[in-house]
């Protein structure tokens, strides 16, 4: 134990001798329940985080973006390495990431011992990256972590700019006490975190399946189902498989069909207008296919595509494996000839190697688009050709779905191997 915790600990068991607290209610666990830990106090959405004792803000280190930066605190400066998204997990439980680098709070080496320090690393559902935020009062709050029960502290009650964050056994002290203020602007209106239990169907209430094989306007090869073989939640992802077992029970424009895959939409569940729309995806890889998460206006069944206008957030096709497209359809500019931009991963790297955040925002007279925070274009009415209509100012719905074939990507090949899967940890939707 360290000189700044050995005086808070007897400060603790001194008042817990004159109330007639049994000292062994005031260990790890067992401290927090006596606290009011059990019940995450925190709703969703962005935070900037304070520590009571120095007035200063959690932040990560020269806003860096890669995994094993350490979080710190320092003066608040309500930039985005200080902004931080609380989400559940389920159970109780938070993650808490950072807004700049899309990367969660981790207990460095899953340790359990005293002092081990927080850092930020790509979030895979590890207890190390898990939290319970607890009330204790006056507007304050503990953050305790999941697999060693210890909670966030600053090293040695430190008050100076630059000072680690670390995780300690709980005392209660100022320095281990936190005030999560609400970022003005954004407002999660929408989520799905994909939490249910492994091998279940997506929610109801939030998604349904399209099924067919009549080709989906590009003369895809696969045919769209609803069975668990193709969408389910799994470990805490959405999973969309794209396989040919058991494909050719089903009639596709072609005859026979080859693959089956799933497509899930939120028409008529979940339609809006304007906000920040994200997802974290890891997608699949191989020639001919051909990953999508993307918005359809809700008017398509009168006015008809492309007049309804199309919004795509994140499309790549396996024969470009680094490569991101994001595109805008509208009367005019469509097919082949979309309003679009395109971003690749350093070094060549596959976007398909790891998970990673597609996002728009989407106003009125703009619309951005970034991979993993970073801007990389934006479109305006001022882009679309002479006397086409900008035609994003109505309620959109969602999509998610993996193709097989169809005349961008082109179909399979031998190198191609199956079966292959997209999997989603969340799709968010936030407004101002």
């Amino acid at each position: 134990m360290n000189a700044k915790n050995t005086s808070a600990a007897a400060l603790l068991l001194l008042v817990a001798g004159c109330v007639g607290i049994d000292e062994g209610a005031l260990q790890d666990d067992e401290a927090l329940d006596a606290l009011g830990q059990g019940v995450t106090a925190i709703a969703d959405g962005v935070y900037v985080i304070k520590a009571v004792h120095s007035g200063k803000c959690l932040d990560v280190l020269h806003s860096g973006t890669a995994d094993g930066v350490a979080v710190q605190q320092w003066d608040c400066n309500q930039t985005n390495a200080q902004k931080f998204r609380v989400s559940s997990v389920g159970g109780g439980f938070v993650k808490i990431e950072n807004v700049n680098s899309n990367r969660a709070f981790d207990v460095t080496d899953v340790s359990t011992a005293d002092g081990a320090l927080i850092q930020q690393w790509g979030y895979g559902g590890g207890e190390n990256q898990q939290f319970e935020v607890f009330d204790v009062g006056g507007g304050e709050h503990g953050i305790r972590a999941r697999h060693s029960g210890k909670v966030l502290d600053v090293k040695d009650v430190r008050t100076d700019r630059g000072a680690p964050v670390q995780q300690w056994t709980w005392f209660g002290t100022g320095n281990q006490r936190w005030r999560f203020e609400k970022v003005d602007g954004w407002r999660l209106v929408f989520s799905d975190e994909f939490n249910g239990p492994s091998g279940s169907a997506v929610d109801g209430s939030k998604w349904s399946a399209e099924i067919g094989g009549q080709g989906w306007g590009n003369n895809e090869l696969q045919y769209y189902t609803n069975r668990l073989e193709n969408v389910r939640q799994e470990n805490g992802s959405l999973v969309i498989t794209a396989t040919p077992q058991g494909a050719s029970q089903y009639g596709c424009w072609y005859g026979a069909c080859q693959y089956t895959s799933a497509r899930l939409v939120s028409r008529g569940k979940f339609e809006f207008t304007y906000g920040r729309v994200e997802a974290r995806i890891k997608v699949p890889r191989g020639q001919g296919l051909w990953p999508a998460f993307w918005m359809l206006g809700n008017d398509i069944g009168s006015a008809g595509w492309p007049n309804c206008g199309e919004i795509d957030i994140m499309e790549n096709i396996g024969r470009e494996p680094s490569t991101l497209h994001g595109s805008l359809h509208g009367p005019g500019y469509s097919g082949g000839n979309p309003l679009t931009g395109r971003t690749n991963l350093p070094g060549g790297a596959a976007l398909a190697d790891a998970f990673h955040t597609y996002a728009v925002e989407w106003e009125p007279s703009a619309i951005r688009f970034y991979l993993d925070g970073n801007l990389y274009q934006t479109r305006t009415p001022a882009d679309v050709p002479a006397g086409a209509a900008w035609v994003y100012n109505h309620p959109f719905f969602m999509l998610l779905n993996v193709a097989v074939g169809g005349n961008w990507p082109g179909s399979p090949d031998g190198s191609t191997s199956f079966p292959q899967q997209m999997l989603v940890d969340y799709v968010r939707v936030y407004q101002r």
